[in-house]
């Protein structure tokens, strides 16, 4: 993540910014960082990191909102005719089984990750940082990976300064989301095919 007051890349655990000091004001709501009195995303009013209130408020937020599925903010409405997220990440491969592998691919910028359930992508945090560390806009730990016990891949935003996206939609931090097949998961500006095998 970076600190809203200088800038500069820091720890996605710190409470103070280890390049200018400035102490770390989160919202409550969203999760973002920023300095001021208000949330520069939806005008919550910020609270320290330091005070331990963002994690309580955050773990408060997304039990009330639905566990199992993400905010309405972020789910796409229904097209007629077409699938559900929920029933586009439980296809079958062409054998009938489920698939069990996860392919995230950039071939452009030359990433081909196979990530096992339980990684965490990140620029410095990983079993991938080691491709993911030149990319500035993925934070240190950006995203959490997991594989359910009928095949599904899920992802959880791990409170990215970037943000996570879906098919270009905005996921919510904290909240598991369901991969979908052809889907494009970005971190940050990093677009990533998903690929099912």
């Amino acid at each position: 993540m970076h600190c809203p007051s200088c800038k500069q890349s820091i720890d996605d655990d710190s409470l103070h910014c280890d390049q200018c000091g400035a102490e770390l004001m989160q919202c409550p709501r969203c999760g973002h960082l920023g300095k001021g009195k208000r949330c520069p995303a939806d005008g919550t009013a910020l609270v320290s990191r330091k005070a331990g209130a963002v994690d309580s408020a955050n773990a408060a937020a997304v039990s009330a909102a639905t566990p199992s599925a993400p905010p309405t903010a972020w789910v796409s409405p229904a097209v007629p005719g077409t699938a559900s997220p929920a029933a586009t990440f439980t296809a079958t491969s062409s054998s009938g089984a489920l698939p069990t592998r996860l392919r995230l691919r950039a071939a452009s910028q030359g990433i081909d990750l196979t990530p096992a359930s339980g990684a965490v992508l990140g620029r410095r945090l990983g079993p991938h940082a080691d491709v993911l560390s030149r990319f500035a806009q993925i934070s240190s730990q950006h995203v959490e990976l997991r594989q359910d016990a009928a095949g599904a891949w899920f992802v959880k935003d791990l409170d990215s300064y970037n943000h996570s996206f879906i098919d270009g939609r905005r996921i919510a931090p904290g909240v598991e989301h369901p991969l979908s097949a052809g889907s494009v998961l970005s971190l940050g500006d990093v677009a990533l095919q998903v690929v099912l095998e």
